[in-house]
């Protein structure tokens, strides 16, 4: 009975506390603080949600106004206006004016406006202006105009004028191909390609068969089947793109369901070619190029790659991008 006494009382306390806090944020102008400490706001060292400082510490829910030196925490930062310096935290941070600095966290970095410097995440980088700097994520970068680096598996932005290195990149200026090509490394291919500005990522599949009378049996019978990741660059020319991209390729014999099981060549394949952009996404492609091969049913050796096999390649083919 005495210990649910004392729990309602410590919980009573807290609330009339927490109540009187905030009537007392608004009723008191913002201050400067040399040195800010939260726990949860609004049980903090400052006297307003508005107020500014130069170091500021938290434990789980810090929120200020402004700013300029070190943000550090464990939880989840606000900010409501602009910061400038070093942010980090453990969990996630948000900027709802210009970011100028480094923000690292575990989680997520938010930037609602503009953001000079280095953004850094486990997962999520997102920011709703200009991105000038890096952007690097164990996952997902998003934001408005890029004009430095995106670095994640997944980069997504409104334009993009830098270099998003990643395996899916996406922006309003580039698009999402859907294309299909004959090539003397295997005959029948079809990909994906990611293109972000003048940078893409493709995506490629293909086989060589022997005779078949539909495309399920050509699988079945196929004697070559290949899988390909490039990463290329495309310079437009009017209606004219001249398309340059490198990358890994893998050819199985004859092993198509057999995921479990190596490769029987890996090797790296380079490609130029020139692109036709016809109308409503609508484009042709050829071009040349050459793949080094090498034996990929064993972990590759010294002398395995020494004797590797160079073999020359001309595609032609069609696509459709949106």
């Amino acid at each position: 009975m005495k210990q649910t006494k004392t729990f309602i009382l410590i919980l009573t306390a807290a609330i009339l506390l927490s109540v009187s806090t905030i009537y007392a944020e608004d009723t008191q102008e913002a201050e400067h603080h040399d040195l800010s400490f939260h726990i949860f706001h609004p049980f903090s060292t400052t006297d307003t949600a508005e107020d500014s400082g130069n170091i500021n510490l938290s434990l789980l829910y810090s929120r200020m106004g402004e700013v300029s030196g070190i943000d550090a925490g464990h939880g989840f930062s606000l900010i409501t206006g602009d910061m400038s310096g070093v942010q980090c935290s453990s969990g996630v941070t948000y900027v709802k004016g210009d970011l100028k600095g480094v923000s690292g966290t575990g989680l997520a970095s938010i930037v609602a406006s503009d953001m000079y410097g280095l953004q850094a995440s486990g997962v999520m980088n997102w920011t709703g202006g200009k991105m000038r700097g890096v952007q690097a994520s164990g996952l997902i970068n998003v934001s408005n105009e890029v004009y430095g680096v995106q670095a994640g598996l997944i980069n997504i932005s409104t334009q993009m004028y830098g270099v998003p290195l990643g395996l899916i990149n996406i922006s309003r200026n580039g698009g999402i191909q859907l294309s299909g090509w004959y090539s003397t490394l295997t005959e029948a291919n079809t990909g994906i390609r990611f293109r972000a500005g003048h940078f893409y990522t493709l995506f490629g599949f293909g086989l060589s068969s022997g005779s078949y009378n539909d495309l399920s049996e050509a699988v079945d019978t196929a004697e070559e089947i290949s899988h390909s990741l490039a990463f290329g660059v495309s310079l437009p020319v009017g209606i004219l793109a001249l398309n340059f991209d490198a990358g890994l390729v893998t050819i199985d014999h004859d092993r198509f369901f057999k995921l479990d099981q190596p490769a029987d060549q890996i090797g790296l394949r380079c490609r130029s070619m020139l692109e036709l952009r016809l109308f409503g996404g609508l484009s042709v492609f050829g071009g040349t190029g050459a793949a080094y091969m090498i034996d990929g049913t064993e972990e590759p050796t010294e002398e395995d790659i020494k004797n590797g096999e160079w073999k020359e390649l001309y595609f032609l083919g069609a696509g459709i991008e949106w």
